[in-house]
């Protein structure tokens, strides 16, 4: 319970220095390129559990599902070739799932394609690497995301009058805060446009309870454009 406490802690001042840090980089005076990206990918997550003995108990990934995103972002050349990104926007994650549930008079209802969506408002703070000195070159990103979840859905069946939803306390009780690694490769097309492919996986774990924890990943790509490079 401790624990769990000073990595909440540690959230919330994180999810303080994202915002903090992106207020400040986005200033007009110190933007060097500005615009937004568009695209999506393939979001999954794993449920763990603690045993009888403490020992974990890793259940399998479930189904990906193809998940939405959108940011604005501004960046800062700190050299020739480094520069600071900030981002903030919409990325959706969750998973697909097919299951049994067994019902109070001995039945069981099976639910196939539950598709968990899980709205996120995300933060992403990353350095990006440009180490050519070319308008079609590669480009790397290593830093943080942080997601805020502002909504959660997942289906409902209705059997015999009574509403059954498999996964409402999982989606109910996971942090509303999370933070994950953001590593990425992209290609620009001059300064206006770019594509760019990343992965985000988990850092710390994201409770339900004090025995169950969900690492979650995201695979996606997207396309950019620099507004201040369409001239």
């Amino acid at each position: 319970m401790i624990l769990k406490k000073y990595i909440n802690m540690k959230r919330k001042l994180l999810l303080f220095i994202f915002i903090l840090l992106f207020s400040k980089i986005s200033e007009a005076k110190v933007i060097d390129r500005y615009g937004f990206r568009i695209g999506g990918g393939y979001s999954n997550n794993i449920t763990m559990r603690k045993g009888q003995f403490g020992d974990i108990i890793i259940n399998i990934w479930n189904y990906p599902k193809l998940s939405p995103c959108f940011y604005f972002n501004a960046e800062k050349k700190l050299t020739n070739f480094l520069f600071i990104r900030s981002e903030i926007g919409y990325i959706q994650k969750g998973f697909i799932d097919d299951y049994f549930i067994n019902l109070p008079d001995g039945n069981k209802l099976k639910i196939e394609d539950d598709k968990v969506m899980l709205d996120d408002l995300s933060f992403n703070l990353a350095f990006k690497v440009e180490p050519f000195a070319k308008n079609y070159w590669p480009y790397f990103i290593l830093g943080f995301r942080g997601d805020y979840l502002l909504k959660n859905r997942s289906a409902q069946v209705k059997y015999n009058e009574t509403m059954y939803q498999q996964y409402k306390y999982e989606v109910d009780h996971i942090n509303k805060f999370t933070i994950s690694g953001l590593l990425g490769v992209g290609f620009k097309f001059q300064d206006f446009m770019y594509f760019e492919f990343e992965y985000n996986p988990s850092i710390f774990y994201n409770y339900i309870d004090s025995e169950s924890f969900i690492i979650d990943r995201y695979i996606g790509v997207s396309l950019g454009i620099n507004i201040d490079g369409i001239n």
